[in-house]
């Protein structure tokens, strides 16, 4: 009685489980477009660039014109350059050094000879 009651319930759950994929695959291939609206879709999805088309068009397509005009480009430049974010086109164009050392090139001399005087017999000048 036991296997019979097992059987019926694995069958159950087969059939159960195979109702269910027949009814998704069902729901899965029917559309409310046409194929004129697909092919359409298709066609415009491929000039705006958003899907590759075929073998010849390998690449995304390049927008017709620019995102942003000439004036805010320059504009943006201009204040990139402000803020000092972009250096110029030479090498010798850096930010300048706002901090620097306390001390000058003749203290620094004038320590390292109070120091060499008393400490190392190596260091002459």
């Amino acid at each position: 009685m036991m296997k019979t009651a097992l059987r019926s319930i694995a069958l159950a759950s087969i059939l159960v489980t195979a109702s269910v994929g027949i009814a998704n695959a069902a729901n899965t291939h029917a559309s409310s477009l046409s194929r004129a609206q697909v092919v359409a879709e298709l066609q415009a999805a491929q000039q705006s660039g958003e899907i590759l088309g075929d073998e010849v068009s390998v690449y995304p397509m390049i927008p017709d014109g620019p995102d942003k005009s000439r004036a805010q480009v320059v504009a943006t430049l201009a204040a990139a350059q402000e803020a000092g974010h972009v250096l110029g086109d030479e090498a010798s164009v850096y930010p300048m050094r706002t901090h620097g050392s306390a001390k000058s090139r003749t203290q620094v001399v004038n320590e390292l000879h109070a120091y060499t005087s008393n400490h190392s017999k190596f260091i002459e000048h």
